[in-house]
């Protein structure tokens, strides 16, 4: 009997205990196949020069770079490979930023094998398939509050690479209040760091064209 064609699937994942788990999971099943894991951004490309994969899935957090510029990367440069993002964040900006990154789901990580599987399957097969209940509902019920113009002076002048004390020297206003300024923003935008608020600004376009 003909064995039937397994899928392949890169799982990127710097939690070695989750990934073997899902390692697992993906190689119970008779039509995929783990053709490689990766920590990271770096690990991951090396693996696709060198293999062929459909469908990689991807978390959000892995060593040095966000999951979300390997999304990005494989939008551009493996357009062939679907990315999945699997994440413990159910945090509304993140999944935003990882639909527009080009990510074809977005999948929690207490999500039910099952569900995992069939997005899966449906990624190497090229069919849209709409986010879970459970990410649609959190990605529309929270409507961002609009920052204002100096919260926006600030978040463009992070993007640049300016530091909070430069920050406070080109506005002309005291460290502390720049400090103000950027916890009210990570509480209208529900990000934790400078970091996520850099990444955040240069996908949505925030920080200029």
């Amino acid at each position: 009997m003909k064995e039937p064609v397994r899928t392949p699937v890169l799982i990127v994942e710097d939690h070695p205990l989750f990934r073997q788990g899902l390692r697992n999971t993906l190689e119970d099943a008779e039509d995929l196949q783990v053709v490689g894991e990766a920590e990271g951004v770096t690990g991951a490309l090396e693996i696709l020069r060198q293999s062929k994969v459909s469908v990689a899935l991807v978390d959000l957090r892995l060593q040095n770079r966000s999951g979300l510029d390997l999304v990005e990367i494989l939008r551009q440069d493996y357009p062939e490979v679907k990315a999945l993002v699997l994440s413990a964040f159910d945090y509304p900006h993140y999944i935003h930023a990882a639909v527009e990154a080009g990510a074809v789901d977005y999948l929690l990580k207490d999500e039910p094998a099952s569900r995992i599987l069939s997005a899966i399957r449906c990624a190497a097969r090229g069919k849209k398939r709409r986010l879970s209940p459970a990410v649609h509902e959190k990605l529309e019920e929270i409507e961002v509050e609009p920052l204002t113009a100096r919260e926006g002076e600030i978040v463009a002048l992070l993007a640049d690479g300016q530091s909070l004390h430069e920050i406070a020297s080109l506005l002309r206003i005291s460290i502390r209040t720049v400090r103000n300024h950027l916890n009210n923003i990570y509480s209208k935008l529900d990000l934790h760091s400078q970091t996520e608020l850099v990444a955040w600004a240069w996908r949505t376009g925030t920080c200029g064209p």
